[in-house]
């Protein structure tokens, strides 16, 4: 087995033991510009009988599926923006014009946990970030 690992220094030279369940099992480091080439001698996985299956610890939880941004585009220059953003919540809107500058004094009103609208002073095009 090989394992490539990029290191910042450009110093590690010579042996390390890693120890596997009781058992040391060394592993050598050769430098090579901007990043270690390690190889190990050894080093064997668990294995289980012909059908068995390994199973591993519960890894960490992912993100909610729920806790994304939806983005929405204005085209067409409108004081009212009517936003379906299907979130099933009332998100936090982020409003920037066509130039990418962020607009701020806005009303927003909240149809439903799915749809909410936007309501400017004058007409202008741009993006809402619904997060």
């Amino acid at each position: 087995m090989t394992i490539k690992v990029i290191v910042e220094d450009r110093k590690p030279k010579g042996a390390i033991t890693v120890h596997e369940e009781g058992a040391a099992k060394k592993v050598i480091i050769t430098e090579v510009p901007r990043e270690v080439i390690m190889t190990t001698e050894q080093i064997q996985g668990p294995t289980g009988l012909s059908g068995e299956s390994i199973i591993g610890p519960q890894g960490i939880p992912g993100a909610d599926a729920t806790n994304f941004t939806y983005i929405h585009y204005q085209g067409t220059p409108e004081v009212e923006w009517t936003i379906v953003h299907n979130m099933n919540k009332y998100p936090t809107p982020f409003v920037e014009d066509s130039g990418g500058n962020t607009i701020i004094g806005f009303d927003t009103i909240y149809d439903d946990p799915n749809q909410m609208r936007i309501i400017h002073d004058s007409p202008f095009g741009g993006e809402v970030f619904c997060n």
